[in-house]
């Protein structure tokens, strides 16, 4: 049966109603879709840009600077987007975090020098940082404890339908007009994350008590929500965030001397390690590279569709899987196919750039190898990263720790993507021995993980919490 307030003169089914959780999340994973994009452009760019008709002149330095200088502003993104989180609010955080992102695409539409592109891609770069800081946030705290994983793990399929665009439309565009399509994918996303509900979490720390119950009534799409305002002011008062916003000093303090919150962080930055030094950012940015050079019948343009192709399709599976399966058994799976993946590529190069031997009868290896370890990296560590930074984190300092990942993810990506064309095109070490570190890095980061990662599934974040002493 419905019930009705009669003073509000609205009716609410007993069970409530998930619609507006769901379009919430939509949006907020829709922001990811234009990320997805932007970090998508590069490795199809990186063919264009050093072809002879290319209307930039670049060389490979050049080249791993503009694919480098993102992740700079990755780095900065979380550092700009933490006192927005805080004073604004989680969903002005979003929307005037991925501002950058449209004058990334303006610029890059009239991009005539490398200068130009630099600029662009150091801005979109602020926004990628902003979005993986803001966007898990935001979702872990509008999202209901069985829907959250499923939900947190939408960021990563909408990111992954980005990049897939991305290895469609740029190899075979003009820079001017794939930057224009995604301009107007921009637009359209700032529009709709202005219409969002703001996070009853962050509606109670700033004491608007009467908003909160508004929006989660709003969000359950029922009038008796006690019980989880109860929960909220809770976990918001066990966080010891006392109703009011925290300085950056003291959340630090705080994130580096409470053992929940120190272990949450130790656990999220080991996640880092895998995703900049496993192989997988390496395939998404020089991809289309890395197969020219496997010497592959199938085009490098192919190659990057087939590997955006499997990352949606493993994206999909974990957003269904990571409330059924739980979080360690997704890890061990994806660092065990992910780590063999990175020795098979390994394996590969050695034999064709070390021994000389012919290996173009069997050059698909290397796509194979690359569908399986990005397919493994979307199971297991991306979405779960995701998800695990909206859950973990005590609520005084999730901002800040959120924010500080970003922070350390941007440096490991600089390391990551600066130094492998270096290392591959400058240095001549081929392929290789990059391959063979990844798959180490990989393995032994994964037996920490499962060792240390308590399992969330089900939980509540004041549940969570608790775990987190044990």
């Amino acid at each position: 049966m419905m019930t009705i307030n009669n003073k509000k003169g609205r009716y609410s089914p007993p069970d409530g109603s998930r619609v507006w959780e769901y379009i919430a999340t939509f949006v907020c994973s829709i922001q990811s879709l234009s990320v997805g994009c932007f970090i998508g452009w590069m490795s199809p760019s990186v063919v264009l840009l050093l072809s002879k008709d290319s209307p930039i002149f670049v060389d490979h330095d050049d080249i791993s600077t503009i694919a480098a200088i993102g992740a700079v502003g990755h780095l900065i993104g979380p550092i700009i987007s933490r006192p927005m989180i805080d004073k604004l609010g989680r969903k002005k955080a979003l929307f005037y975090g991925s501002l950058p992102l449209v004058f990334c695409w303006i610029l890059k539409y009239f991009a005539t020098n490398i200068w130009m592109l630099l600029i662009a891609r150091f801005l979109g770069g602020l926004a990628f940082g902003a979005s993986i800081s803001v966007g898990p946030l935001y979702i872990s705290e509008i999202a209901s404890a069985g829907l959250r994983g499923m939900m947190g793990a939408a960021i990563s399929v909408t990111f992954n339908f980005g990049l897939l665009l991305a290895f469609i439309i740029t190899p075979y565009l003009k820079i001017a007009d794939s930057a224009a399509i995604q301009l107007a994918i921009s637009i359209v996303i700032q529009i709709a994350l202005y219409f969002i509900p703001e996070s009853p979490y962050f509606l109670m720390i700033v004491n608007r008590e009467t908003e909160a119950e508004t929006v989660l009534e709003k969000l359950r799409g029922k009038l008796d929500v006690t019980d989880e305002l109860d929960i909220i002011k809770s976990t918001i008062n066990n966080g010891g965030s006392n109703k009011e916003t925290i300085g950056l000093i003291e959340s630090l303090k705080r994130l580096f001397s409470v053992r929940q919150n120190y272990r949450a962080l130790i656990i999220t930055t080991l996640f880092i390690i895998p995703q900049t030094l496993g192989g997988f950012v390496t395939i998404i940015v020089y991809g289309h590279v890395i197969f020219e050079s496997a010497g592959n019948t199938i085009s490098q343009n192919v190659g990057g569709i087939l590997i955006a192709c499997s990352k949606i399709i493993a994206s999909i599976v974990a957003s269904l899987l990571i409330d059924r399966l739980g979080r360690k058994p997704l890890i061990f799976i994806a660092g065990v196919v992910a780590g063999i993946c990175d020795f098979i590529i390994g394996g590969f190069f050695i034999i064709k750039e070390y021994m000389e031997i012919d290996v173009s009868s069997y050059s698909i290896i290397p796509i194979i190898a690359a569908m399986g370890l990005v397919f493994a990296f979307n199971i297991g560590f991306l979405g779960l990263h995701s998800v695990l930074i909206g859950e973990i984190f005590s609520t005084d300092v999730r901002a800040t720790g959120t924010c500080l990942l970003g922070a350390i993810g941007g440096i490991g990506g600089v390391i990551s993507i600066k130094m492998y064309l270096i290392i591959v095109e400058i240095w001549h070490i081929g392929h290789s021995v990059p391959f063979f570190s990844f798959g180490f890095a990989v393995i032994a980061t994964t037996l920490v993980l499962i060792f240390i990662t308590p399992e969330t599934k089900g939980k509540t974040l004041a549940e969570i919490q608790d775990l987190l002493l044990k």
